[in-house]
C-alpha cells in the first residue's frame, strides 16, 4: 500500500466537491482522561480499499494525537458481523465512532443507537436516509458516474451499445454510480444504447461470466464496471476474448492498475480512500475542539488512465 500523502482535492479539476452545509448540533461527549479514541467500523478487514481507509485514519490520528481503532468483518457483505462490531464499539464509549454501513437501509436503526448513546457518529462512504450524524464523509457517486459517462461518450464516439456491470442490487454506492452513469449518458450521448445493469452479487466468477456475455452483444462499443470486483471480471473476459472495446472501471487495485497500464482497461474513476480515513478523524478533532464541521464532506474522485496514472496526485489516491 502506498504511503504518499493524500493530495489537496482542489488540485484536480475533475474532483467533485460539495458546499459546506449547516453544522451539527450533536454534542461532543465520550472523551476519557487520555487521548480521544475514534473507533472506525469499516466494511472489510481484508479489502485493499478499506486498508487504505484505515491507513488514512491512522495517519490523521497521529497528527491529532488521537487513538484510532479499526474494526471490520472479514466479508464486505456480513451485515450481522458489522452490527456486532458496532455494538461493541458503543460499549467501549469512545469519543467517536465512524461507520461505513454495509447496508445503509437495513442498518439505519443500528446507527441511530450510536447517536442516542451520546457518542459522536461519522458516517463513511455512503449517506444514510433519516440519520443525523456529526458528518458524512463520502464520494459523490452520482457525479462520479456522470464523469464515467462523459468518458464513455467521448471514447465510443457517442455510438453503439454500452453494457453496465455492477456488484450487487442492494449496494447503495453502486446504485448511485449507475444512476449517475445513466443520467450522464442521456445528457451527453442519448443515441448510445445503454443496457440495463447486470449484477454479480459479490461473486467474482459471476462477474467474469456477466462480462463475457456482455462482450457477445451486437454493436457493443463500451463496458462500464461500477466496482472493483466487476472491473476485474471484465478485464479477464476482455483478455480471454482479445476484445477491442472501451472498458471503464471504478476504484483501483492491482489488477485494474495493471490493465490500464497495458491498455486492456481504458481508464477508471478513483475515489480517495486515504482521504476518507483522514476525514473520519479530522472531523471529530474539529468537533471536540468546538469548531464547526460540515454536515457533508465530499472526499473527491479522479479520472485516471495511461496519460496521468503516474502523476503524484493520482498515485496518492490509488491503492494496490
Amino acid at each position: 500500500m502506498r504511503t504518499i500523502p493524500a493530495p489537496c482535492l482542489a488540485a484536480l479539476a475533475l474532483a467533485a466537491c460539495l458546499p459546506l452545509a449547516a453544522c451539527t448540533d450533536q454534542p461532543a461527549t465520550g472523551v476519557g482522561s487520555g487521548s480521544p479514541t475514534v473507533i472506525i467500523v469499516g466494511k472489510s478487514s481484508t479489502d485493499p480499499y478499506w486498508q487504505a481507509v484505515q491507513a488514512g485514519a491512522a495517519k490523521q490520528a497521529a497528527a491529532e494525537k488521537f487513538a484510532v481503532e479499526y474494526e471490520a468483518p472479514a466479508s464486505a457483505d456480513d451485515v450481522d458481523a458489522q452490527d456486532q462490531l458496532i455494538a461493541r464499539a458503543v460499549a467501549a464509549n469512545p469519543a467517536a465512532i465512524a461507520v461505513a454501513p454495509i447496508d445503509a437501509d437495513k442498518q439505519a436503526d443500528t446507527l441511530k443507537q450510536i447517536v442516542k448513546s451520546g457518542t459522536l457518529l461519522v458516517v463513511l462512504d455512503t449517506k444514510v436516509a433519516g440519520l443525523l450524524p456529526l458528518t458524512t464523509a463520502a464520494t459523490d457517486n452520482e457525479a462520479a458516474g456522470s464523469l464515467a459517462a462523459l468518458q464513455l461518450c467521448n471514447r465510443t464516439d457517442a455510438k453503439g451499445t454500452v453494457a453496465v456491470l455492477a456488484d450487487s442490487t442492494d449496494d447503495a454506492v453502486s446504485a448511485a454510480r449507475v444512476k449517475g452513469l445513466q443520467q450522464g449518458m442521456q445528457a451527453n450521448c442519448p443515441n448510445v444504447v445503454l443496457l440495463d445493469p447486470v449484477y454479480a452479487d459479490r461473486d467474482a466468477a459471476t462477474a467474469e461470466k456477466n462480462a463475457k456475455a456482455a462482450l457477445a452483444t451486437d454493436g457493443l462499443t463500451g463496458l462500464f464496471t461500477a466496482d472493483e470486483l466487476s472491473g476485474v471480471g471484465a478485464i479477464k473476459a476482455v483478455e480471454a476474448a482479445k476484445a477491442k472495446t472501451v472498458l471503464i472501471g471504478f476504484d483501483s487495485g492491482k489488477d485494474q492498475i495493471a490493465a490500464i497500464r497495458s491498455g486492456v482497461m481504458t481508464g477508471a474513476i478513483s475515489q480517495n480512500p486515504v482521504g476518507i480515513g483522514q476525514q473520519a478523524v479530522s472531523t471529530v478533532a474539529k468537533a471536540l475542539a468546538g469548531k464547526s464541521v460540515p454536515r457533508e464532506v465530499d472526499t473527491g474522485f479522479y479520472w485516471y488512465d495511461k496519460t496521468n496514472i503516474d502523476k503524484p496526485a493520482i498515485q496518492a489516491v490509488l491503492y494496490d
